[in-house]
């Protein structure tokens, strides 16, 4: 559970951020549009890979080794809170000279000169605050305030996608940084401690972090693998990464890639949830 977080701000890149839209075909195949026993076996295999892990996951969890696992796992669950920083911190401060709000395809050209100066720079403020560790509690509030902004200047779904970020902000806001002992930005929240338990609401932080990283991890895969294929088949043709036929399966179509593709995010995304 520590690790899978440790390059969680990197791991929702699309293909949308390498697919050109002008290229993407709007006709959606039939695997997509019709139940068939292809797409209805893959959702079988998905359930039955659910189940699986939940019996494999409770089956374990008794064995000492698995609690001996757990507790050397949970000797470095201290560098999650920094290093979760520093990437979204990196993402922010990179983002904001290439002219996007917190992906690429979150372009902020469109927008009006003045409205997009403001973001950047906010944007920027709060990558940078972030990387070198001032004050993060109030660095998450603005990156979680920018998260709300863009929902209304960009389209709801596209900003969606990216829940993970809104996960991170309040992440961080609850637990602070334990790494920087000296520096948690209290004085700037000077009476809200009064009105706010910080060390009883930190143990919900990483239940917080894992539910939206679930719900973002089946967003992306129900819109962008089976509700919109066009961006991923045509990756597909940009990139042959369909590795099926070169295991035999001939014919494995890029159509039962992407399909398959998508029940494992949802997978992975129930699984994290």
């Amino acid at each position: 559970m520590v690790f899978s977080f440790l390059a969680a701000p990197t791991v929702f890149a699309h293909e949308k951020w390498f697919v050109k839209s002008t290229a993407v075909s709007t006709a959606t195949p039939l695997l997509f549009s019709q139940w068939s026993s292809v797409n209805a076996s893959m959702v079988l295999l998905g359930i039955f890979g659910l189940l699986a892990a939940l019996l494999i996951h409770f089956a374990i969890r008794p064995h000492r080794w698995a609690r001996r696992m757990r507790s050397f796992f949970g000797r470095y669950s201290a560098w999650v809170s920094p290093v979760i920083r520093t990437l979204t911190g990196l993402l922010f401060f990179s983002g904001s000279f290439s002219r996007v709000l917190f992906a690429p395809d979150l372009q902020t050209v469109g927008l009006p000169l003045p409205i997009e100066r403001v973001l950047l720079a906010v944007q920027l403020l709060t990558g940078l605050g972030l990387i070198i560790g001032i004050f993060p509690r109030f660095m998450s509030t603005l990156g979680l305030t920018l998260y709300i902004l863009a929902l209304g200047l960009f389209p709801f779904l596209d900003v969606l996608n990216y829940l993970f970020f809104a996960g991170i902000f309040i992440y961080l806001f609850l637990v602070g940084d334990p790494a920087l002992p000296k520096v948690r930005g209290a004085a700037l929240f000077p009476g809200l401690a009064h009105f706010f338990n910080f060390t009883a609401a930190k143990p919900y932080a990483m239940a917080v972090l894992r539910m939206s990283a679930g719900v973002a991890f089946m967003l992306v895969a129900v819109r962008y693998k089976w509700y919109e294929p066009g961006y991923a088949l045509e990756f597909l043709r940009m990139q042959n990464v369909n590795f099926f036929p070169a295991l035999g399966f001939v014919n494995f179509s890029n159509e039962m890639f992407v399909m398959l593709a998508g029940v494992v995010e949802v997978l992975l995304g129930l699984l994290i949830f």
